[in-house]
């Protein structure tokens, strides 16, 4: 086991209760989702669900991206995915992850 659950319980707390959560979308991850399922997400959004998906996953979180996107499901803190990590929308983008 890598994360220690009693951590990760509070903090999915802390950050379910301060949704929804402003993010910025990295470029990477625009254009992951653009070319891998033609989603075309805006530079900024706001996460709306956030979940915990493991030693393997990490925290996940659901990104309102508008109506016509649907559901973008991204992890949020795992190294190994093919995704970007997201950002407060007022903070610097962090590193992407591919």
């Amino acid at each position: 086991m890598i994360d220690y659950p009693d951590q990760v319980g509070r903090l999915l707390d802390q950050l379910s209760a301060a949704l929804p959560i402003p993010a910025r979308v990295t470029p990477e991850l625009q254009m992951l989702l653009r070319e891998k399922n033609g989603i075309i997400v805006p530079a900024t959004c706001n996460v709306t669900w956030v979940s915990y998906a493991g030693d393997e996953g990490g925290i996940i979180c659901q990104l309102d991206a508008g109506a016509d996107t649907g559901a973008v499901v991204t992890s949020q803190t795992h190294q190994g995915s093919t995704c970007a990590c997201l950002s407060p929308a007022t903070a610097s983008p962090t590193k992407s992850i591919a």
